[in-house]
């Protein structure tokens, strides 16, 4: 609650020992259980009091008696960072030094560091090689599809009627939720009885996308990673719910939306005669529909967590472009071929699906860097997603129990990237301000190291590098 400044001065104490009260609490209990240790962070993060590395978020004596009104300040203050600038002027031989700080792992290196402003390289290890991206591959995924639709398109789950036949149209919604579908079948009923229908036999169709929903590259022990992809499912297909897409999946993901779909016609007095898989006729009357979130979301909830099931569904509705049928093969093409008219293709690649979990993927730290540029570009603003879509370093996301170890904590709230893991296989991309004020944008696959922790801590360490280097030379 915002205290209104109408109030008196009377008023404020209490307030204030209210505030000190919470942080005191939320403090101790973090400090209580050593294996919580950051929930007290968490939460001083929340209220804007902690920063690591940096100056108090609060004024010295705020806590005192209030001041006189006449005498605060009308001006806003200095911001919280300095905002970054796209001038040139950054040293490529001081970005290599800068990056020599941190260790270099073992197992094979491909690395591109580019300066924001103008695209030069500023650091290059194999950047023009292709190396097994894991989930970074999700950056190319959504930028296709950005590039594709953009960022206000929706992907729409319909209600068709034809008689007393009624079909549930799957519209390749990956975050459609069980009450989002119970809602839209309560619009339905509605619609039906306007028309004096109260009984329907229901069929359901998934013939947006075509072929196989388990792509044959992916590992049979997956199954709890990620779901067969279809155009029509709640909740991700997933028995339980879960914001990482990890858990047990259903038996018949399509089957089971269409089954709370009919209890939701149920419950509102229509009787279902019975549930089938099957085409709705292009001539059917469309009586109800619901709009997904806007790409612009879908984008930045797969990227902040890394969300496997929501870039295979993004996958297939970029194999729908063009006129095509939404195959894993059609997806592959379209992906390609998008890269390739947005100028950020690099030979030798080769896309095998959206989430980066099959290993067969081959991706090029050159490919990633420009494609992140071109969305930092404003030119390119319909892109703009990837970049928000990000996680930030130790503050959400696949990033929040990140930049942990000595020589990366620095780079917390500054880094914003993407990560990818798979056994031996690790990568980070994204794009930082410098010391300076500068702005880059990095790349970094590495597969192949044995020490998956060393690892992971040397990517940290190498954002967290570039995040501090002062390299305008």
């Amino acid at each position: 609650m915002v205290e209104r400044a109408d109030k008196t001065s009377r008023a404020r104490p209490t307030v204030r020992w209210m505030i000190v009260g919470a942080v005191v609490l939320v403090v101790v209990l973090g400090a209580v259980t050593g294996g919580f240790r950051f929930l007290g962070e968490r939460a001083l993060y929340a209220t804007g009091l902690w920063i690591d590395g940096g100056s108090p978020t609060i004024a010295p004596g705020t806590f005192d008696q209030p001041p006189d009104p006449a005498a605060l300040p009308v001006a806003p203050g200095d911001p919280v960072l300095a905002t970054a600038t796209r001038a040139s002027g950054l040293n490529a031989e001081q970005v290599t030094q800068s990056l020599r700080t941190a260790d270099l792992p073992g197992g094979q290196l491909f690395g591109e560091v580019l300066d924001a402003a103008d695209g030069r390289v500023l650091f290059d290890a194999n950047g023009s090689g292709s190396g097994t991206p894991a989930s970074t591959q999700k950056v190319l995924t959504t930028v296709a599809a950005l590039q594709l639709y953009g960022p206000e398109h929706t992907f729409d789950t319909r209600s068709v009627l034809a008689g007393n036949q009624l079909w549930l149209v799957g519209g390749g919604d990956p975050f459609l939720t069980r009450d989002e579908l119970t809602q839209h079948g309560q619009q339905a009923a509605a619609a039906l009885k306007q028309r004096g229908v109260t009984q329907v036999q229901l069929g359901y169709d998934t013939s947006l996308f075509t072929g196989t929903g388990w792509n044959p590259d992916w590992r049979g022990t997956y199954t709890n990673m990620v779901t067969p992809t279809s155009s029509l499912w709640i909740d991700k297909g997933l028995v339980t719910p879960s914001v990482d897409s990890v858990g047990v999946r259903e038996a018949d993901p399509s089957r089971k939306a269409a089954d709370v779909y009919a209890e939701a016609l149920r419950g509102q007095g229509i009787t279902v005669n019975g549930v089938t898989a099957q085409q709705a006729p292009a001539s059917a009357t469309e009586i109800a529909t619901h709009h997904s979130r806007t790409l612009s979301d879908i984008v930045e909830q797969v990227l902040v967590h890394s969300d496997n099931d929501g870039a295979e569904v993004l996958f297939r509705q970029i194999g729908r472009s063009g006129g095509r049928s939404g195959s894993i093969a059609d997806a592959q093409t379209a992906t390609r071929e998008t890269l390739q008219q947005l100028g950020v293709w690099t030979d030798g690649m080769k896309v095998v699906d959206g989430s980066g979990l099959s290993r067969e993927n081959l991706t090029s730290p050159n490919t990633l860097t420009r494609a992140i540029l071109a969305a930092s570009q404003p030119e390119h603003e319909k892109l703009r997603p990837l970049i928000t879509g990000m996680s930030v370093a130790r503050a959400e996301g696949t990033l929040l129990n990140r930049f942990v170890e000595d020589g990366s904590q620095a780079g917390r709230g500054l880094v914003r990237g993407k990560t990818g893991t798979l056994t031996n296989v690790h990568s980070l991309a994204g794009l930082v301000p410098t010391r300076d004020g500068s702005m880059v944008v990095f790349a970094f696959i590495v597969n192949g190291e044995q020490d998956e922790y060393r690892t992971r801590v040397w990517l940290d360490r190498a954002a967290t590098a570039l995040a501090t280097c002062g390299c305008r030379g």
